[in-house]
């Protein structure tokens, strides 16, 4: 018998981002807003998943636990929401697919200098006593 898994359905996603740039995510990383990134309650860091919505397709990875509101699986990054086009509106139901996982190591992203995200993109951080803020998206 072979077991299957479910790799594609549909999901309530919301963006968030205003308030938590710059904090701590669950898997250790810094939060950036411009970042190709989610949360979602049990999907592994490092999971990457295709998410769809009336035509437009974007790659994220996750790296954060959440949503925390009833009905919702996914919190993406402002960026995710802008790509796809539900930054204004908020909330929209997106299509889900979990893609494979590739075999390549990828160096972690860092509290401080830069991080490659493990898909071709890095972020930057700095610091200031505190807090960290300031992520900027080089390239994706």
């Amino acid at each position: 018998m072979v077991d299957t898994l479910l790799t594609m359905w549909i999901a309530i996603a919301s963006w968030y981002g205003p308030g938590y740039e710059g904090r701590t995510t669950a898997s250790g990383e810094v939060f950036c807003p411009d970042s190709l990134t989610f949360a979602h309650r049990t999907l592994p860091f490092g999971t990457k998943v295709e998410f769809s919505y009336k035509g437009r397709k974007v790659v994220a990875r996750c790296n954060d636990r959440g949503p925390y509101v009833k009905g919702r699986e996914f919190d993406v990054s402002r960026e995710v929401a802008r790509r796809l086009g539900f930054l204004r509106k908020g909330v929209a139901r997106v299509r889900v697919r979990i893609l494979p996982r590739q075999r390549t190591h990828a160096e972690p992203c860092t509290t401080s200098g830069s991080g490659n995200l493990g898909f071709g993109g890095t972020i930057s951080v700095s610091e200031r006593p505190g807090r960290q803020v300031g992520c900027s998206r080089q390239s994706l």
